[in-house]
């Protein structure tokens, strides 16, 4: 196979994954929401590989001032052919002892993986930004939350539906931040909502 048709062979997209890259959080009094982003592994890189290298390939790992790099080896008319990239390590300190870990040498293994174009199309994929409210119901399940909110982007959860579906009672405002599902409950509304101009009790 030709560099060239390997190439393309290599750019072409796959079954990625997605996960939390930060978490909703509290900020001045407000909700702000977290986000999203879609990702491979490891074993999608090598299952790539496996799949378009058909002369075969090979990784080595070694560090140069305290960061740890991948060289990606591929063979193509009985030639090898690398190209690398690091991942720095969190500290260097010790650096006598075995500093490298499995996330990092992953890492590094990945990101030479992508200067052969292999999942260069997740930089393409737009961040999925997420509330407090679907990231509680789905924290568990967020790779499938995912991926159905990438195909619908308007979909939302049961939860948020619910929240939006009270309805304020006549001649009474809703407050601005409810901070718990129970505020969201129409036998809730004589606790968290004052009528206009005055408190509950007319006051």
């Amino acid at each position: 196979m030709e560099l060239k048709t390997l190439l393309e062979e290599l750019k072409k997209p796959f079954d990625y994954k997605w996960k939390i890259q930060s978490l909703p959080k509290e900020k001045n009094g407000e909700m702000k929401k977290g986000n999203c982003v879609a990702y491979m592994d490891a074993r999608d890189c090598m299952d790539t590989l496996d799949k378009y290298c058909i002369e075969g390939w090979q990784s080595d790992f070694y560090e140069v001032k305290w960061k740890v790099f991948c060289k990606v080896g591929i063979k193509i008319d009985g030639e090898w052919l690398w190209r690398s990239d690091s991942w720095a390590l969190e500290s260097n300190d010790n650096v006598e002892e075995e500093t490298t870990s499995k996330g990092e040498t992953s890492d590094a293994f990945k990101r030479a993986c992508v200067q052969w174009g292999i999942g260069r199309f997740l930089y393409e994929k737009e961040i999925i930004w997420i509330s407090n409210e679907e990231y509680q119901a789905n924290k568990f399940k967020i790779n499938e939350f995912c991926k159905t909110r990438e195909k619908n982007p308007k979909v939302q959860t049961e939860v948020t539906k619910a929240k939006e579906t009270v309805d304020t009672p006549s001649g009474w405002t809703k407050p601005k931040a409810l901070s718990s599902p129970n505020d969201h409950c129409p036998e809730c509304w004589k606790l968290n909502v004052t009528k206009t101009g005055t408190t509950k009790d007319g006051r």
